[in-house]
């Protein structure tokens, strides 16, 4: 449903007073879209901001608007996937559709909200339990996926042209270790660490499928598995700097939710804390994943 009413059709010698209640009638519409944008922060942490708000809208009658532009790490002004000025769309279908009339336009800039909760101040309990999300909250939000997420479709065909060719029918053990920055959040796991951990499965699978923001460990991985490891061909940091800091940006965050959903298709999941690995496990709340600290 459009959040937009056109007035051309209405004459001069129409009752005012039905104009009037077809203007409060607009103002109503547009009283129950909340647009949420970007707040500088990484792929899957402004992705939860978004989950968040859906989450709130529903209890609340509510619809949200996903608006990535500028200040969003990935966002570039060329645009992206045939979307351009809003990078949610780079990679999804919009949460809702916005048209504008000829007449009146829509002004984003006065309506963005942002920050991580949703205007109740709740949110799902990922951050606050550093990044390891229960069982029963990946059910609740894979829901919400269902029901207002959906992938453009050439994001969509890369994910299956690769599980197509590298993963269906093979039993896959996925791991990912986040690496760069996010040691000003937490320790960082040694590689020894989780590639050791990985092996002790190694004769319950056919490979390993291998997701990281370091080309080191993706190295070390090839090197220290002892079943065949499969990649999918991404940009990865190769000095420790933070990937997003670089050129590419939009192809970095359509990498990271790739390298996601098809880490959330694997038999096991072997992972460290960050919002990535969150977000796998949400993808495919049944799957059996293990943390390793």
């Amino acid at each position: 449903m459009s959040f937009f009413f056109v007035f051309d059709t209405l004459s001069i010698s129409q009752n005012q007073v039905v104009t009037k209640k077809l203007k409060q009638k607009k103002t109503d519409k547009e009283k129950n879209l909340i647009v949420v944008g970007a707040r500088g922060a990484g792929f899957f942490s402004e992705f939860f901001s978004i989950i968040n708000h859906l989450a709130w809208a529903e209890r609340a009658g509510k619809k949200i608007y996903a608006y990535w532009n500028k200040d969003f790490l990935y966002f570039v002004p060329i645009g992206y996937n045939n979307a351009k000025g809003n990078a949610w769309e780079f990679y999804f279908a919009p949460t809702v559709n916005i048209q504008n009339s000829n007449k009146r336009k829509f002004k984003i800039k006065s309506k963005i909200r942002r920050g991580i909760d949703a205007p109740d101040g709740s949110q799902f309990d990922i951050h606050s339990n550093n990044w390891v999300v229960s069982k029963a909250t990946a059910l609740k939000i894979r829901e919400i996926i269902d029901r207002h997420i959906s992938l453009k479709p050439p994001v969509a065909e890369r994910i299956n042209s690769f599980y197509r060719t590298h993963i269906q029918g093979k039993r896959t053990i996925g791991i990912h270790w986040r690496g760069t920055d996010k040691y000003q959040e937490i320790v960082i796991i040694p590689f020894a660490k989780i590639i050791a951990k990985a092996n002790e499965f190694a004769d319950e699978t056919d490979q390993f499928l291998i997701a990281s923001d370091q080309q080191n460990f993706l190295d070390y991985a090839q090197a220290n598995l002892k079943k065949p490891v499969q990649y999918y061909p991404c940009f990865r940091s190769t000095n420790g700097q933070p990937i997003h800091l670089r050129y590419s940006k939009a192809k970095k965050g359509e990498d990271v939710l790739v390298e996601a959903i098809l880490l959330s298709k694997c038999d096991l999941f072997i992972h460290t804390r960050s919002n990535v690995s969150a977000a796998v496990c949400c993808f495919n709340p049944h799957m059996s994943h293990i943390v390793v600290d």
